[in-house]
């Protein structure tokens, strides 16, 4: 039996995270809070874009190559051979980026009436205006192979933002 972090098909497979949260009450009923968000970077699926044994699959990988190696155990010697053999420049390293998030959040709530409030808030969010860049990419035969050019999608934005806001209860 194999368990889910030994294989090497998992696409999902991150080998460290440490996600860390947070809330503490400061003086005149002020609420701090933090989230962290740290991981390692995701494996990458190599590929050829290419039909190397003629069954149609295009999708092939050179000898010695294996499936979801990049960003763990790639055989950069097999994939400039491969390259080399296809007049292609040689790659001297895979871009393989981890992700970094931290969020601080302050609030306050007023009392109105027995059954109202009002809470004000104010959040910062990636506040070392980090960019979390996706897998690099994945096809030996691009220029781009092992450059990770794209921004991970879903996250909230590449860029800091701050935001403010009022709650009213009743």
């Amino acid at each position: 039996i194999r368990l889910w972090h030994d294989d090497p098909s998992a696409g999902s497979d991150r080998r460290h995270r440490l996600f860390q949260r947070g809330i503490v009450q400061m003086p005149w009923d002020i609420l701090f809070s933090a989230i962290g968000d740290f991981r390692s970077s995701l494996p990458m699926n190599p590929t050829s874009s290419l039909d190397l044994n003629n069954d149609g699959y295009t999708a092939d990988l050179p000898a010695g190559v294996t499936r979801f190696s990049g960003c763990r155990d790639l055989n950069l010697d097999a994939i400039n051979a491969f390259r080399q053999g296809r007049a292609l420049a040689a790659v001297s390293e895979v871009t393989c980026p981890g992700f970094a998030n931290v969020d601080l959040r302050l609030s306050k709530t007023f009392l109105l009436r027995q059954t109202q409030e009002i809470e004000l808030i104010g959040q910062l969010f990636n506040i070392a205006n980090r960019a979390n860049y996706n897998v690099p990419s994945n096809n030996i035969t691009a220029a781009t192979f092992g450059q990770s050019t794209a921004l991970l999608p879903n996250i909230n934005a590449p860029s800091r933002q701050i935001e403010f806001a009022v709650r009213y209860r009743f």
